[in-house]
């Protein structure tokens, strides 16, 4: 998820564990969840933001997984409290 704050122009990035360097805010969809319920969920659980989904940026999808599909979306978003 891409998530700009529209007041400073300035986009969110989170230092990850183990080493692994800074990145956008993002995960799994877990079930019963729909992508956009799960994009807000992890946001909140990665950065701490209460997020508005503004639109889909990319949509991924792969069917080299064997019997299952990969699909991947990367949102813009936009914090609720953007001070």
């Amino acid at each position: 998820m891409i998530i700009k704050n529209p007041l400073t122009n300035k986009y969110i990035a989170i230092n990850e564990t183990k080493n692994r360097g800074w990145w956008v805010p993002g995960g799994r969809v877990d079930p019963p969840e729909d992508f956009f319920t799960a994009a807000i969920r992890e946001c909140k659980e990665e950065s701490g933001l209460d997020v508005t989904l503004k639109g889909i940026i990319k949509l991924n999808y792969d069917f080299s997984y064997g019997n299952f599909a990969r699909i991947k979306l990367i949102f813009y978003a936009e914090p609720i409290d953007c001070n």
